[in-house]
């Protein structure tokens, strides 16, 4: 949120177990507020050296409102190799 991690309770992918249960949480988002979801492809892309592009590294690009476009290249540049989703979800007023 705002480039700053929001900390999620973990849990299974959607469709892996047809029992599973899920949490659900809440974000109140103010006007100007940007919530970003991203898959696992963006932070644990990883460099020839097996250098994780890392959570510090999405968030520094995420605080200076870097497009979305900006940091998929950003990973794939860096080595990505799984998915990549990203959403960003905007308050306008």
């Amino acid at each position: 949120m705002n480039g700053a991690e929001v900390p999620f309770a973990g849990s299974m992918p959607l469709g892996m177990i047809e029992t599973a249960g899920y949490a659900q949480t809440e974000i109140e988002m103010r006007p100007g507020d940007q919530a970003v979801f991203v898959t696992d492809g963006i932070p644990e892309a990883r460099n020839q050296q097996g250098a994780l592009f890392g959570f510090p590294r999405l968030e520094s690009l995420l605080r200076e409102r870097a497009s979305i476009r900006t940091v998929v290249e950003a990973a794939q540049e860096h080595g990505q190799n799984d998915d990549i989703t990203v959403i960003r979800v905007v308050r306008e007023a």
